[in-house]
């Protein structure tokens, strides 16, 4: 009989963290989020003025998948089938935290963004709130891949930053964001002209090979603008693009 890893934390928490399934170490203590991942989670929720100790820490699946790969949840490779033991796995979830209802819910990974949110792919909506029928759904790097990847810390650390102001309220407020993209001469000017007085500004460059391709600017998490320098001509070769 597998080793069942039950959820653990106080039942009134604000925030629920929601993992894939159970690791080694999970399952020889019974508990979710220990050993390493659950060491740097720790410190990570520590350092966003959060407290591990106060949240409902979840997983899809209470027991470890084979070989620690989630994939085995599912009947083919490219996980779009999922097998009887991981819709039980996702009904289960949705079930608790409809009981526990927490003012924010952070899916750690792929997988849990995809059981709660629908949508795939953590590193195009890492630090993205979603609104769903189980409360607000904030998506980030699971610590075991940060651990893999460490450079992708400081980034996760800006969720965990934003998951600690979000977790005071249920309530989800549309954010209004202007963001400016393949703007004039023109329109450069003006948006520099209107931020000359921003206590700071934030940037970042694309580049193409020794070449810089664009220049975004930032003076708050609502407003930037997107500067190309450089346009890619995209050349069609009979039915394909190169």
């Amino acid at each position: 009989m597998p080793t069942i890893v039950k959820s653990y934390g106080p039942l009134n928490a604000r925030i629920a963290i929601v993992g894939e399934a159970p690791g080694r170490k999970e399952e020889e203590l019974g508990r979710p989020f220990v050993g390493a991942s659950g060491g740097l989670l720790s410190v990570m929720l520590s350092d966003a003025g959060l407290s591990k100790d106060q949240c409902r820490l979840m997983n899809i699946m209470e027991t470890r998948p084979p070989n620690n790969d989630f994939g085995a949840f599912y009947e083919d490779k490219k996980r779009t089938v999922p097998r009887v033991a991981l819709l039980e796995g996702k009904h289960r979830l949705s079930q608790e935290l409809e009981r526990l209802e927490p003012n924010l819910i952070i899916a750690l990974g792929d997988e849990p963004l995809y059981a709660l949110t629908g949508k795939r792919g953590i590193k195009k909506w890492r630090g993205t709130l979603h609104n769903t029928k189980l409360g607000k759904v904030l998506g980030t790097y699971h610590p075991a891949f940060i651990l893999r990847k460490y450079d992708e810390r400081p980034v996760s650390q800006c969720d965990f930053g934003r998951a600690s102001r979000e977790c005071t309220s249920r309530l989800f407020q549309e954010e209004s964001l202007t963001i400016k993209v393949r703007p004039t001469f023109s329109d450069v000017m003006e948006w520099l002209d209107a931020n000359r007085n921003s206590e700071r500004c934030s940037f970042d460059t694309e580049t193409l090979g020794r070449l810089v391709r664009c220049l975004g600017l930032g003076v708050d998490s609502h407003s930037a603008i997107c500067i190309p320098f450089l346009a890619v001509q995209r050349v069609r070769y009979g039915a394909s693009e190169r």
